[in-house]
C-alpha cells in the first residue's frame, strides 16, 4: 500500500526557497533540505527528483511571484516615473533595520551558478529580458506620458534600471544603508 505524502508542497516550496536564498545552492545539502523542510530524502526525491530539480522549481516559483509582484505595480494607474519609484521603494525598504539582508534570490543565485551551469545560466537569461521588458513598458509608458524623459531610448534605460535595481539590492545585501541606497537612487534618477 502506498503511503500518502504528509506535506503541502507549496509550503515546501517556500521553505525550499527560504533555504536556498539564505545558504546558497552548494552550501546547502540534502541533509539540510531534509531538516529544514521537515520531510524525508525518500519525500524528496519521490516528490521533486533530487536537490537540482527541487531548487529549480523553487527558482520558478520564486520568478512567477516575484513577476507577478512587479506586474502588480505595472498594472496601477500611476505614471511610468512613479511605477519606477515603487519599485525601487520596495526594494530599499526590503532592508530596513532589522530585516534579514538576503538581497534578491535570483541576483543570488546568477552570482553563484549562471557561470557553472548552462540551465540556469539559461533561466537567468530568460528572466533578465523578461525583467528589462517590464521595464521597458513602464519607461515607454513614463515617456508618452511625459514623467520619463525621451533623451534615452526606452531599451537601453530599461537594461540600465534592472541593472540599477539589482546593483541596490547587491549593495543593500552587503551592508549600505538605506540612506546610502536612497542617495544611490537619487543620482540614477537624474538618467530618467
Amino acid at each position: 500500500m502506498a503511503r500518502t505524502k504528509r506535506f503541502e508542497e507549496c509550503e515546501i516550496l517556500e521553505k525550499a526557497i527560504s533555504l536556498f536564498w539564505t545558504k546558497g545552492y552548494h552550501a546547502t545539502s540534502i541533509d539540510d533540505l531534509t531538516k529544514y523542510l521537515g520531510i524525508s530524502r525518500s519525500s524528496l526525491y519521490d516528490t521533486f527528483g533530487g536537490k537540482k530539480e527541487l531548487f529549480m522549481i523553487s527558482l520558478q516559483n520564486y520568478i512567477q511571484k516575484s513577476h507577478q509582484q512587479v506586474f502588480s505595480i505595472v498594472k496601477d494607474t500611476i505614471s511610468g516615473i512613479e511605477k519606477i519609484q515603487v519599485l525601487v521603494k520596495n526594494v530599499i525598504e526590503s532592508f530596513a533595520d532589522g530585516k534579514e539582508r538576503k538581497g534578491c534570490f535570483m541576483v543570488n543565485v546568477a552570482s553563484e551558478l549562471a557561470n557553472q551551469d548552462d540551465e540556469i545560466y539559461e533561466f537567468t537569461q530568460k528572466n533578465l529580458e523578461a525583467v528589462k521588458e517590464i521595464f521597458k513598458k513602464i519607461i515607454t509608458q513614463g515617456q508618452i506620458d511625459g514623467t520619463i524623459s525621451t533623451k534615452n531610448n526606452a531599451d537601453n534605460l530599461a537594461y540600465f534600471l534592472f541593472n540599477m535595481y539589482n546593483g541596490l539590492q547587491v549593495s543593500g545585501k552587503m551592508g549600505a544603508s538605506q540612506e546610502t541606497l536612497w542617495s544611490m537612487w537619487y543620482v540614477a534618477e537624474t538618467c530618467f
